[in-house]
């Protein structure tokens, strides 16, 4: 909500309107207006995108965490469905007798 807040402020500024409502009015009016509001949207991009992971020191944190872990993989069973033959992974199932990507013994 805070990321669609934040575009409206930006597009608000851009086409100089009072509200939200005026602004969308102007791009839908206006082809230059529409195309000087996607201009500063686009500049502001990274602003307004934020994701609320805390931005870089919520990367940081989340890669402290999961390096403490030992758990540097995004999603193992993803990556289980991917084939590789010097696992012995053929179509994301590991052959019989040897282990998977976790280590894990497939009887």
């Amino acid at each position: 909500m805070a990321a669609a807040t934040r575009l409206m402020e930006v597009v608000q500024q851009a086409t100089g309107a009072i509200n939200a409502q005026e602004a969308l009015e102007k791009v839908k009016a206006d082809p230059a207006v529409a195309a000087a509001a996607a201009k500063a949207v686009e500049s502001r991009w990274m602003e307004i995108a934020e994701a609320g992971g805390g931005g870089i020191d919520g990367a940081r944190k989340a890669d402290a965490v999961a390096t403490a872990s030992g758990d540097l993989l995004p999603d193992p069973p993803l990556l289980d469905r991917v084939p590789d033959p010097a696992a012995g992974v053929r179509a994301g199932v590991a052959e019989p007798g040897r282990p998977d990507r976790h280590g894990h013994l497939v009887g």
